[in-house]
């Protein structure tokens, strides 16, 4: 894979999930590609840690939806704070207002 193989890991290991190569290491926008959705479409990614897949999503999901969810309290939050974040930037790139 020529890549380090993750260990289990919890909030604790944020800083590894956020590293700067991952995105190039593991191409997240490939993957959402696979997954072959088309308008009216629904995604969930579970177990979605800080948000790397959800991360990606605004700039495909222009007509579909998509939820991430955790287990780990910390985790929650941090990818309801980006989730949040995002929005605001959508809304933003729309020309909406806050």
């Amino acid at each position: 894979m020529g890549r380090e193989i993750a260990q289990v890991m919890g909030f604790d290991g944020i800083d590894w999930l956020d590293r700067p190569e991952r995105a190039e290491q593991e191409r997240p926008d490939v993957v959402i590609k696979a997954l072959g959705l088309h308008e009216g479409d629904v995604a969930a990614d579970l177990g979605a840690g800080q948000a790397t897949l959800l991360s990606a999503w605004p700039a495909w999901w222009q007509d579909r939806q998509g939820a991430g969810r955790d287990l780990q309290d910390e985790m929650l939050a941090t990818l309801q704070q980006r989730a949040a974040a995002m929005a605001l930037q959508r809304r933003r790139d729309k020309g909406e207002r806050n």
